[in-house]
């Protein structure tokens, strides 16, 4: 898991096991965060309401 979320794996045999937790930890809060981002985006498009969409497109596209 640690290597999916971008760990080197020569690095993460280094790593003591308070540390991996501590990472998988992070990993996997930021995982929630983006599946409900994409549900909150799922539903917003089912709505349909072009407005919305525009102003949401703009905001995760902006630099």
């Amino acid at each position: 898991e640690l290597i999916a979320a971008g760990h080197a794996s020569i690095e993460v045999w280094d790593y003591t096991p308070r540390r991996i937790a501590s990472f998988l930890k992070l990993a996997h809060r930021r995982l929630g965060r983006e599946a409900a981002q994409a549900l909150s985006i799922s539903a917003l498009a089912a709505r349909g309401d072009a407005n919305e969409i525009r102003r949401q497109h703009k905001e995760l596209t902006r630099e």
